[in-house]
C-alpha cells in the first residue's frame, strides 16, 4: 500500500508536469487531458493537493474537500498548516511552515510516508499518511508540487485495538490459547503459561491440545466440543486441564472457531478458568446436605436413600435387614451439666465407636441430638441382628475420656426388622423408635426388638398429647427471651422468644420434647399464634415502659408456615398490637427453617413477600444444616441468616467449621444479609466471629434464656455491653 501511494504521487507529478509543459500536444488535446486527469483525481479516495512554483494552490480533489472542506481562496504557505488543520503526531501542536508536507515537497525535499494528524471539517480527528513530490519538467524546470494524503485512521485504530486486546489477553489470569485444526497450539498468553507451567519465554512449538488435557477430557474436546464449535461458532463447558507437572485441574472452558472472510475456519481459540475452589465448595455443600457436620456421619436424608436402596435389594433377594435406633442414656443430664461443647465432643466419640463396631457395608447415621441409627443390611435372621446389638453395647463398656475426664455412657437400642416390622422408611424408623423407648423403660443399657403389642410409648405420647391440648387453656405455656447482641455496637439489638411448657408434674419442658407432637397433631397452629401474640403484646409493654428498642424474633414452624391460611392476618393484627411512635420502634422478625421453604418454593416466596410487606423481617434459622442451597438465598426475600450452633461449637480450632463459617459469612456479606451466630459459648468463638465480620451473636456466653422479668432487667441495665467489655 505504501509503495502504491508513493508511485501514485510520483505518477501524478509527471502527469501534471506534462500538462503544464504542454508535451508538444495541441491545446485542445491538453485541455482534454487535464479534464481527464481531474476526473481521475476527483474519483480517487485519497486527498490530492497541488500548488504551482509560486506556492499558489492550484488544485485539490473531491477527497480533499470532503476532509477539509472547500478552499475558497489560495492561502499563502505560512497559513497552509492552519488552513488544512495539520498537526504533529501528538495531534495538538500545529506544524510549522517548513514542516508542512506540500511546502517541503515544493522546496525539493523528499516526502515519504509522513504521518500527520488533522482535525477534519466534521471535527473528527484523522490520521493521514502523506507522500509528496515536486513537479519538474524534463528540462529541470519546477512547475510546483503535489501531495497525496491517504486516510489511515481506521487502520491505526484497529492496530491500537489489537494492541489493547493483546495487552488484555497477556494480563488476564485465565488461560488463553490458539491452535490450528490439527491440534497444534501456537499461542498461550502469560497467565496461561503460568497456569500450565511454561516459562515466560519458553518455546511452545510442538505443544498440542492432547498434551493439555488428560485422555478423557481430550476426547471430550476433540469429539464433542470442537464439532459443536465448528457448527455453532462456540462451545462452553467444564473439562479438566493437565499441567506440565502432572496436576489435573477442573476448569471452565470456552472454545471458539475463528473463520476468514470466505467462511473457512482459520484457527480455534480457547479460554480456560480454574474452578478448583468452586468445585471444592460445591462438593462441600453437597456433602453437608447429606451429612451431619458435627459427627461427619450420614444424616437423615442420606440414611433415607440408603434405606430405600436396602429395601429394594432385600425384596429382590428375599433377604432381611434391620434398623437399630440408638439413644444415649442420660445424655441430656451430661449436656446440661457439662455444657454443649462437652456434649458435642461426646457425640463425636460415640460416632467413632459405632462406625468401628459395625461392618463396612452397614450405615451409621445421626438423626439429631443424641439419636443415632444403624442400618444393617443382608442378614439371615434376627440372631444376626442381636449380635450387632450386643457388639454395640460392648463398645460402650469402656469409659469415654473427654478433656481429661472419664465417665460412662450407655445406649438404649430399639430394633425394627424389615420386611416384618415395616416395608417403608417411615414405618421402620417409627417402630424402631418405639422399641427404643421400650428398652429405656426396661432399665436402659439394652436393646429391644419391636413387637406389634408394644404400645407403651404410644400411650405415653397420647397422654402427652392430651396434656398439650389443655396446656394452652390452662396457661401452662410461657415465653423466655434470649438476648442477641450486635458486634458493631456491643449492645443488645434483639431477643429471641423461646417457648417453654410448665407442666404441672414434669416441670419446665423444652420445645424439643413437645414441638414435634404439636406439629403431628396440628395443635402447633393455635400454640404458635399464642406465641406471636404474646411476644407482640410484650413488645407493646416494653415500648410503653420506655425500654430500649429491640428486634424480637419468633420461630414459625414449617407446619404453621405452610398450613395456617390466616398467618398474614395474624401478623397484621400483631403489628397493630405492637404500635409505634416517632421515636421508638420495635421490629418483629420471624425465623424459618431451610426445609420449610423447599416443600413448595413458589408458595413460600409469595408468603414471604406478603410478610415483608408488613415490615416484618425474615431470618433463616440453623443455616447450613439443611439444604444449604445458594440458589434460594437469591430467590427468597431474606434479611438474615442464623449460623447453626453445630458450626459455632467447633470454632476456632475445627478447620472445617472455621472454613464453612467463613464461607457463609463471606457469602452473606456479598448478598447483604445479616448473620446471627447461635450457641456462642466462649470468648474464642466470639473473637473469631468478630474478625470474620459476623453481625450479631447469641448464646450462653452472654446468658441463657431469661424470664420476662429477667430480660426487662437486662434491657434496662444493658448487660450485653458489660459482658462484652469484660471479655475484651
Amino acid at each position: 500500500m505504501l509503495h502504491f501511494i508513493r508511485r501514485a504521487c510520483s505518477r501524478i507529478a509527471q502527469w501534471l508536469c506534462r500538462l503544464e509543459h504542454g508535451s508538444g500536444c495541441p491545446r485542445y488535446s491538453t485541455e482534454r487531458q487535464r479534464a481527464f486527469l481531474e476526473n481521475v483525481l476527483d474519483n480517487m479516495t485519497d486527498a490530492v493537493v497541488v500548488c504551482d512554483a509560486n506556492a499558489t494552490l492550484t488544485y485539490f480533489n473531491r477527497a480533499t474537500r470532503e476532509i477539509h472542506g472547500t478552499i475558497e481562496h489560495s492561502p499563502p504557505p505560512e497559513q497552509w498548516a492552519a488552513h488544512f488543520s495539520l498537526f504533529r503526531p501528538d495531534g495538538k501542536t500545529p506544524l510549522k511552515i517548513e514542516e508542512v508536507p506540500l511546502f517541503r515537497a515544493l522546496k525539493g525535499e523528499r516526502v515519504m510516508n509522513q504521518e500527520v494528524q488533522i482535525r477534519a471539517k466534521d471535527k473528527a480527528a484523522r490520521i493521514l499518511l502523506v507522500n509528496g513530490s515536486r513537479i519538474v519538467s524534463s528540462a529541470g524546470e519546477v512547475f510546483g508540487a503535489v501531495v497525496v494524503m491517504h486516510d489511515i485512521t481506521e487502520r491505526r485504530r484497529a492496530e491500537r485495538d489489537k494492541e489493547r486486546l493483546v495487552s488484555i489477553l497477556e494480563n488476564t489470569s485465565d488461560y488463553v490459547s490458539t491452535a490450528d485444526m490439527d491440534g497444534n497450539i501456537h499461542y498461550i498468553n502469560r497467565g496461561g503459561r503460568k497456569f500450565i507451567g511454561f516459562g515466560p519465554d519458553q518455546d511452545i512449538s510442538g505443544f498440542r491440545i492432547d498434551q493439555s488435557h488428560p485422555p478423557s477430557s481430550t476426547r471430550l474436546v476433540l469429539e464433542q466440543a470442537f464439532p459443536i464449535a465448528l457448527r455453532e461458532g462456540v462451545w462452553q463447558g467444564e473439562t479438566v486441564f493437565k499441567c506440565l507437572d502432572g496436576r489435573e485441574v477442573p476448569v471452565s472452558q470456552v472454545i471458539i472457531a475463528h473463520r476468514d472472510e470466505e467462511g473457512e475456519v482459520e484457527f480455534m481459540s480457547t479460554i480456560v478458568r480454574d474452578i478448583s475452589e468452586k468445585k471444592r465448595a460445591e462438593e462441600r455443600l453437597t456433602w453437608l446436605a447429606y451429612h451431619d457436620p458435627l459427627t461427619l456421619l450420614p444424616n437423615r436424608f442420606l440414611l433415607s436413600e440408603r434405606i430405600g436402596h436396602a429395601l429394594a435389594k432385600a425384596s429382590r433377594r428375599d433377604r432381611m435387614g434391620a434398623l437399630l435406633f440408638i439413644d444415649l442414656d442420660r445424655f441430656k443430664t451430661i449436656n446440661d451439666t457439662l455444657g454443649h461443647a462437652f456434649g458435642d465432643e461426646l457425640l463425636k466419640h460415640v460416632a467413632g465407636r459405632l462406625t468401628h463396631t459395625v461392618r463396612k457395608e452397614d450405615t451409621v447415621a445421626r438423626l439429631g441430638g443424641d439419636e443415632f441409627v444403624v442400618l444393617v443390611e443382608d442378614v439371615e435372621n434376627s440372631d444376626d441382628v442381636s449380635i450387632v446389638a450386643e457388639n454395640i453395647l460392648n463398645a460402650f463398656l469402656p469409659a469415654f475420656t473427654i478433656k481429661g475426664q472419664e465417665f460412662f455412657v450407655s445406649p438404649s437400642i430399639g430394633i425394627a426388622v424389615y420386611p416384618h416390622d415395616g416395608e417403608d422408611i417411615d414405618s421402620l424408623l417409627r417402630n424402631a423408635d418405639v422399641a427404643m423407648y421400650r428398652a429405656k423403660e426396661r432399665g436402659r443399657k439394652g436393646y429391644q426388638f419391636y413387637t406389634a403389642d408394644m404400645n407403651s410409648r404410644l400411650l405415653e405420647r397420647l397422654r402427652l398429647e392430651t396434656d398439650l391440648h389443655h396446656a394452652l387453656e390452662r396457661n401452662q405455656f410461657v415465653l423466655y427471651y434470649q438476648p442477641i447482641v450486635s458486634l458493631a455496637t456491643d449492645r443488645t439489638c434483639g431477643v429471641e422468644a423461646l417457648l417453654r411448657w410448665r407442666h404441672p408434674s414434669r416441670g419446665l419442658i423444652t420445645p424439643n420434647e413437645f414441638i414435634p407432637l404439636l406439629e403431628e397433631t396440628g395443635f402447633i397452629i393455635p400454640v404458635s399464634e399464642w406465641v406471636i401474640r404474646t411476644a407482640s403484646g410484650q413488645m407493646r409493654n416494653w415500648r410503653k415502659a420506655g425500654l430500649p428498642s429491640v428486634r424480637v424474633s419468633v420461630n414459625i414452624s414449617a407446619f404453621q408456615f405452610q398450613q395456617q391460611p390466616d398467618l398474614i392476618r395474624l401478623l397484621t393484627d400483631c403489628i397493630a398490637e405492637i404500635g409505634a411512635d416517632n421515636e421508638k420502634s420495635f421490629e418483629l422478625e420471624i425465623e424459618l427453617k431451610e426445609s420449610t421453604l423447599m416443600s413448595d418454593p413458589e408458595r413460600a416466596h409469595r408468603t414471604m413477600q406478603a410478610i415483608r410487606a408488613l415490615g416484618v423481617s425474615i431470618a433463616i434459622d440453623d443455616f447450613g444444616t439443611g439444604y444449604s442451597s445458594m440458589a434460594y438465598l437469591k430467590q427468597f426475600p431474606i434479611d438474615a441468616l442464623k449460623l447453626a450452633p453445630d458450626f459455632v461449637d467447633g470454632l476456632p480450632d475445627d478447620t472445617d467449621a472455621a472454613a464453612i463459617s467463613r464461607a457463609i459469612l463471606a457469602m452473606a456479606q456479598q448478598l447483604n444479609l445479616r448473620v446471627v451466630a447461635e450457641g456462642v459459648e466462649s470468648e474464642a468463638q466470639l473473637d473469631f466471629l468478630r474478625t470474620q465480620g459476623c453481625d450479631e451473636i447469641q448464646g450462653y456466653w452472654l446468658t441463657p434464656p431469661l424470664s420476662v422479668e429477667e430480660i426487662e432487667k437486662w434491657l434496662r441495665e444493658d448487660k450485653a455491653v458489660a459482658a462484652s467489655s469484660e471479655s475484651s
